[in-house]
């Protein structure tokens, strides 16, 4: 089983490698490193630093959060300062797409290891902070792209009516409630179904370890609500969500300004819809190395289904990813260095005790 399971994986990697390898042969068989360098120097500089601006941002609402979800669940003692979450923050942020299937997100498990936190401990805060990303970025998704649908006449028809409109408004707050009461909706919900399948679940390994996770979830979540932390962590979520597209949106506008776009024929809405696709799709097994493949690829296609007319969309899908990956880079690398000063003087310290 073990040979098996080394196996499929070393398949999935060396299938990411040539995933990234096609992508980038297909692009420089019709520029060259001159061109592309060229490109992304003619940039404009103020929408540059606007995106490093909000990415900092981001990774300062990550890093809270983290912290917040980290004080319930580890003693006083163990719980790392703002500023250290800051590097790990800054390092995840780095190192997230840097294997397929974002394996790169297991930094965070280290280097919260290293400060003392265990690993059960860290991946319950990773799978708190996860379901709370899918529950805001469903909210955000229904309101950016339904509200534009609705409200806007860029390339949809005239037949949306008042029932629509209020069909809108109901989903929206349905989803509200959802994301309000997501711990005590849980709870409700997996005790009807471990009600209902309770018999099925004996002898199946594998069902009773997901469902006992899906507990420490909800349970974490209901320990949350209780301390007050919870709303803070919604409003944390959305901040730094938004924060990451719009981010994105004002490189992609430094990019595009070359060719004399303007912001109202790039909606953002549609560039929204194709960030998020583009995220998700880094999430599979043949996603590529380094954020470099398919990502790219369901980031042109999405654009290309919507209509949206832009010139040169592989150059600039790459240019987004590689200036954001070198101002990630840049940032994690230093924030690596500063975090092993830090262990190196934690260390030191317990000698001389």
């Amino acid at each position: 089983m073990a040979k098996r399971s080394l196996f499929y994986k070393s398949i999935g990697f060396f299938t990411a490698i040539f995933a990234s390898f096609i992508t980038l042969s297909i692009f420089f068989s019709q520029k060259t490193l001159k061109n592309f360098i060229d490109f992304l120097a003619a940039a404009e500089p103020k929408l540059i630093w606007a995106f490093l601006l909000l990415h900092l941002l981001a990774a300062v609402f990550r890093s809270f959060r983290y912290r917040l979800v980290l004080e319930n669940i580890v003693s006083a003692a163990q719980l790392p300062t703002r500023g250290t979450l800051l590097l790990v923050t800054l390092v995840r942020n780095a190192f997230a797409d840097f294997l397929p299937m974002r394996l790169g997100e297991g930094v965070y498990f280290f280097m919260l290891n290293r400060l003392g936190v265990r690993i059960i401990t860290c991946a319950s805060s990773f799978g708190v902070c996860l379901a709370l990303d899918l529950l805001v970025l469903a909210f955000m998704f229904l309101l950016v792209i339904g509200g534009f649908t609705l409200f806007s006449d860029f390339n949809f028809p005239q037949s949306f009516n008042n029932q629509h409109i209020l069909l809108f408004i109901f989903i929206l707050i349905l989803l509200s409630l959802l994301i309000y009461y997501a711990d005590i909706i849980g709870r409700k919900f997996l005790n009807l179904v471990e009600k209902k399948i309770s018999k099925s679940l004996k002898g199946k390994t594998f069902l009773q370890r997901f469902f006992g996770l899906i507990d420490d979830l909800i349970f974490d979540l209901e320990q949350l609500r209780q301390r007050g932390h919870y709303y803070n962590l919604i409003l944390l979520t959305i901040g730094l969500r938004a924060c990451k597209y719009v981010g994105l949106y004002m490189l992609l506008l430094a990019l595009v300004s070359q060719y004399q776009f303007r912001a109202a024929q790039l909606p953002f809405p549609y560039l929204f819809f194709a960030f998020i696709t583009a995220e998700a799709s880094s999430s599979l097994p043949i996603s590529g190395i380094m954020g470099f493949g398919v990502s790219q690829g369901v980031w042109v296609g999405v654009l290309a289904a919507l209509g949206v007319e832009l010139p040169e969309k592989l150059s600039v899908a790459l240019g987004v990813h590689v200036i954001s990956q070198v101002v990630a880079y840049s940032l994690g690398i230093l924030s690596l260095f500063s975090f092993g000063l830090l262990m190196l003087r934690k260390r030191r310290s317990e000698l001389n005790k």
